[in-house]
């Protein structure tokens, strides 16, 4: 039995054309890899469970990666700017794209004094 459908990604061609550059690069992140092809995948409209095999990933980190982009889609439409295509545009929507990728600040445990 199919499972909910997933939250669909939309991808400019030059949201596009970053994340397949970040995934060209001979020393991308493992993370930022992972992510990078999770919302390709997701833009393609492979279903979570087909792109947690082909990653692979747990299907709730897919589904979380999602959720992040769709909620991010007015800021990353933002940083792309007019119709345009100046580097320093390109360089705000690269920086947005790799901040939307980005894990979640997390503060951790406060520090113990001995």
């Amino acid at each position: 039995m199919p499972g909910p459908t997933p939250t669909p990604i939309h991808l400019t061609d030059r949201q596009k054309a970053i994340l397949d550059q970040q995934l060209r690069r001979a020393k991308c992140p493992r993370d930022l890899f992972q992510r990078a092809t999770i919302i390709t995948l997701a833009a393609e409209g492979t279903s979570n469970s087909d792109i947690s095999r082909l990653v692979p990933a747990n299907p709730v980190t897919v589904r979380t990666w999602r959720g992040r982009w769709q909620a991010a889609e007015e800021r990353l439409l933002a940083a792309e700017g007019g119709d345009g295509t100046t580097k320093d545009q390109d360089k705000v929507l690269e920086a947005t794209i790799l901040d939307v990728l980005c894990d979640a600040y997390r503060p951790g445990a406060p520090p113990h004094l001995h």
